[in-house]
């Protein structure tokens, strides 16, 4: 499931299925953390999004690695090495709804939480950290247990 996700952010594109909440809120220059559920339960990297949610053209679905029909595309692309283990962002949170399992590829966070995963990157991984964002969050994401948290440039986005 790595290996797929990490391709998915080497041609800078990722499959979001029709059906997948808060896919319409996704927009070009929203800020996104890339997660691995259970059970690796990791955030592999950021990036921000070069597009909104739409069909694949006939050129980026000749590339995408994927099974679904269309998704966004990605720019600015930071692949975190090692991963960030979702726990140790959560040991750092001081909130009861934080958690690292999610019903939906597509999950709001908040900026505070958006922020924790950043710093937890940069410090505990020297990982270069250079988005930010104050905004709202949402996430995306097939395939299954990867997805994305999004941290959204658009803060009148509605969950």
């Amino acid at each position: 499931m790595r290996e797929q996700a990490t391709e998915f952010l080497r041609v800078r594109m990722w499959g979001i299925d029709a059906g997948e909440p808060h896919r319409n809120a996704l927009a070009a220059g929203d800020l996104i953390l890339v997660y691995l559920g259970a059970p690796e339960r990791k955030l592999l990297g950021r990036a921000e999004l070069a597009s909104a949610v739409h069909d694949w053209t006939p050129s980026e679905a000749e590339v995408y690695p994927g099974d679904s029909s269309g998704g966004v595309l990605l720019a600015q692309v930071e692949e975190w090495d090692p991963p960030v283990p979702m726990s140790t962002v959560l040991s750092q949170i001081d909130s009861p709804d934080g958690r690292a399992d999610f019903e939906a590829g597509v999950v709001r966070i908040t900026a505070d939480e958006y922020e924790t995963a950043l710093a937890v990157a940069a410090g505990r991984y020297g990982v270069k950290t250079s988005f930010s964002s104050s905004n709202a969050i949402d996430g995306i994401g097939p395939p299954e247990n990867a997805g994305f948290t999004d941290a959204s440039n658009h803060a009148s986005k509605s969950a």
